[in-house]
Parts: C-alpha cells; sequence; structure tokens
C-alpha cells in the first residue's frame, strides 16, 4: 500500500503530461536525425553528389507547409482517441512504417526512393509535430511552459544521440538494414506515453468553429513575431545541410562525427536546454536571441577558416560543429516557449504550426541551395556567405524586438501573470 500511494504521488496528471510530451518529441526525433544527420553522412561516403545531398533540404517542405492543415487537427478528432492522440497515433504509425520500408534500401543505389520515402516520413512527421505542438500548448500549464520547452529540446538532444549518432554507430557494427530497424523499435517505445494518457475533455462544437488562420492573422503584434520567425534560421540552413558532408571530405570517419559533433554536442546542449530556460526569465527572449546570433556567427567563421588553404586545423570544425549543436538547443527553448505564449488558446495546434513553419521556410530554401553552392562556388564561399547572414539576422533580431513594448513583451512571454493571450 506504501509503494502505491509514492506511486501514485509521483505519477501525477502533470508528470505524464511531461513524460507525454517527452516520448512525443523523442519519437519525432529519432527519425528526424536519422536523415538529418546519418543518411547525408552515409551517402556522401558512397560519393553521392553534394547536390542531391542539399536537394534533401525539400524534405523540409511538409513542416514548412503543416500550418495549411493545422486547422483540421484543430478541428476533427474521434472522442474515442481523444482530440491530439486522434493525429498522434495513426500519423506515429506511418513514420514506423516508413522507416522500416527505408531499411530495405541499398542507399547508394536507391537513393531517389530514399527521398521519396523521406518526404512521405516527413509528412507523417509534421503532422505529429502540430498535434505534439498543440498537446503540449493545450495540457501545460503557463509555468510548466519553460520546463516543456527544455524537455522538446532536451528530446531533440536524444534524438542526435540516438537517431544521428546512434545509427552511424550501428551502421559500422551491424549495417544499414539492421540499424534502421533498432531505430524502429527505440521510435516505438518512445511513443508508448501517448497510448497510456488520457487527453483533457473538450467542447467539439466549439472547437471545431473557431479553428482558422483568419484568426491567428488578426492577433494584435503577432506580425513582429511572425517575422521574427520567419529570419531566424536563414543562415542556419545554408550551414548545416553542409556540415556533415563538409567533415566527410576533410576525413573525420563515421563513428568520428557521430562521436564528436552529434553525441558531444548533444549532450552538452541537453543540460543547455534545461538552463535555457532560466536564462529567458533572468535575460528575456530579446538577449537571448543576439547572445545565439553572435554564438552561431563565430561558429560560422571557424568553418570559414578551416575550409581556407592552409587555415586551421580540422579539429576546430569539430569543436565548431558541437558548439553549434548546443546553440541550436538553446535556441529551440527559446523560441519554442516564445511562440507557446502566443498559440495559447483555442486554436493552439495552428497558431503554434504557423510560427513554427514561418521558422523553417528559408532555413528549408537555403538547405536546398547549400549543395549547389558548395559544388559551384566552394565551402569558403558557403560558410562566408552563412556568416554574412547571420549578422543580417542580429540585426533583424534587434529591430523587431528593439521597441520598448516589444521587448516588454519578449520579457514577459513566460510570465503568467503578464499574459495577456
Amino acid at each position: 500500500m506504501k509503494e502505491l500511494i509514492v506511486w501514485e504521488r509521483f505519477w501525477t496528471r502533470r508528470n505524464g503530461v511531461i513524460a507525454a510530451i517527452g516520448g512525443l518529441y523523442l519519437a519525432q526525433a529519432i527519425p528526424m536525425y536519422a536523415f538529418a544527420l546519418a543518411v547525408p553522412a552515409i551517402l556522401r561516403k558512397s560519393d553521392v553528389p553534394l547536390s542531391f545531398l542539399g536537394f534533401l533540404g525539400f524534405l523540409l517542405l511538409p513542416w514548412v507547409f503543416k500550418f495549411m492543415w493545422a486547422p483540421l487537427i484543430d478541428r476533427f478528432w474521434s472522442k474515442r482517441l481523444g482530440r491530439r492522440r486522434s493525429w498522434l497515433l495513426p500519423s506515429q504509425m506511418l513514420v514506423i512504417g516508413g522507416m522500416v520500408v527505408l531499411s530495405q534500401l541499398n542507399l547508394a543505389v536507391d537513393y531517389w526512393w530514399v527521398f521519396g520515402i523521406g518526404l512521405v516520413v516527413a509528412f507523417a512527421s509534421a503532422t505529429q509535430d502540430a498535434a505534439a505542438d498543440g498537446f503540449s500548448v493545450d495540457h501545460l500549464d503557463v509555468k510548466d511552459r519553460p520546463i516543456g520547452s527544455a524537455i522538446q529540446g532536451a528530446s531533440v538532444g536524444a534524438g542526435v544521440l540516438i537517431g544521428g549518432m546512434g545509427t552511424l554507430l550501428l551502421y559500422d557494427l551491424i549495417g544499414w538494414e539492421r540499424a534502421m530497424l533498432v531505430m524502429v523499435v527505440l521510435t516505438t517505445f518512445a511513443a508508448l506515453p501517448v497510448w497510456l494518457l488520457r487527453e483533457k475533455a473538450v467542447d467539439p462544437k466549439t472547437q471545431r468553429q473557431l479553428a482558422s488562420l483568419k484568426r491567428f492573422f488578426r492577433k494584435p503584434g503577432i506580425w513582429s513575431v511572425l517575422m521574427l520567425a520567419f529570419v531566424f534560421r536563414c543562415s542556419e540552413g545554408l550551414f548545416k545541410a553542409m556540415e556533415i558532408p563538409f567533415l566527410v571530405d576533410l576525413g573525420f570517419s563515421m563513428t568520428t562525427i557521430g562521436v564528436l559533433s552529434g553525441a558531444s554536442g548533444a549532450t552538452i546542449g541537453v543540460a543547455g536546454s534545461f538552463l535555457a530556460a532560466l536564462a529567458i526569465r533572468r535575460f528575456g527572449v530579446r538577449s537571448c536571441l543576439i547572445g545565439l546570433c553572435i554564438a552561431r556567427l563565430a561558429c560560422y567563421l571557424a568553418f570559414v577558416g578551416v575550409a581556407l588553404a592552409d587555415g586551421l586545423p580540422p579539429e576546430f570544425a569539430i569543436a565548431a560543429a558541437m558548439a553549434d549543436t548546443v546553440i541550436r538547443y538553446v535556441e529551440i527553448v527559446v523560441l519554442y516557449s516564445y511562440f507557446m505564449k502566443w498559440s495559447a488558446g483555442s486554436q493552439s495546434a495552428t497558431d503554434f504550426s504557423v510560427l513554427s513553419s514561418a521558422q523553417l521556410f528559408l532555413y528549408m530554401v537555403s538547405s536546398m541551395v547549400s549543395g549547389l553552392i558548395a559544388d559551384a562556388l566552394g565551402y569558403v564561399t558557403l560558410f562566408s556567405l552563412a556568416s554574412g547572414l547571420s549578422v543580417l539576422t542580429l540585426i533583424a533580431v534587434m529591430v523587431l524586438l528593439g521597441t520598448r513594448s516589444q521587448a516588454q513583451v519578449s520579457g514577459d512571454a513566460l510570465d503568467p501573470s503578464k499574459s495577456n493571450l
């Protein structure tokens, strides 16, 4: 009886929600980073052209346009499964099925099939993400939003470790097919808390009437937030798509790339995710974003230095890749905490999807052209362009969050007593 009481105290609804959120985003992150980190490295080792690797940026297309079907996620669902689980569970099953099919392909020969399956998996993952974002905003109390965002960031870090580094290590040890099947099993287990948690009761008639994109764009002050989301990750896409191919071309092994740039950075990044939640309260969103832009610029310049003839030692690129990985996790916490504040309400999946889609649009475009630039002009030009765009992003942050009113909104974004949305 005593043990039962202790378990009931631990497994409160709040802890159940946090566990479900962690599982949801981990189940998304494992296949995402298998595609983002492991697949490009393996393809490059098989001499697949850089232009095709840049073309993989198209896999972000469903993530960019998920806001177009996000209102459907807010409006329609099965009472038996629950509002968010009606979309989460089928999407997760489609992702797992796609990974199983992917495990049967020869990447060096069937890389266009890899792209096709990846597009299906990306569509299912984007739909799952929209429902997961709605679930997080709906079920987290305002005071728990920082920890919710930190959990998301930590799940991304775990996704890098498992889906990125883990796939690379297993590829070296047991080959592609078995490595992917291991990822399938881990992804399935990560999503289990969602099956066990009951959702809050909602009024279907009210919810189905309210969800629309028009309501999002009518929110006071939303256009500055939308523009910030739109421009912030442009330079990151240009850099990140060619980061791993560049490390491969420098002669680093798959294991070295996975362990150093992925595992070490991700491990530190998980801790950084939780520290970022404290930094938002202490310094505000504006100061955090400015600091992120400056740190990101330093990483890009380090890659320029390595890419130059007789430039910096290759080890500087690994160190910069690790630092950039940490920066990305802090960035996720800062941006997503901010987005949660602006997405609270009856159509949380729709509102959050618009903002998250906006922050991926230029990231996707720059990712798509990065391989073409690297092929035509070389790595030095590519990383120099990324550095220049990072400077422009810094200026944009200072302008968009530069007014007294907007800076106040940024600083108060996570303060329940000052939230007016």
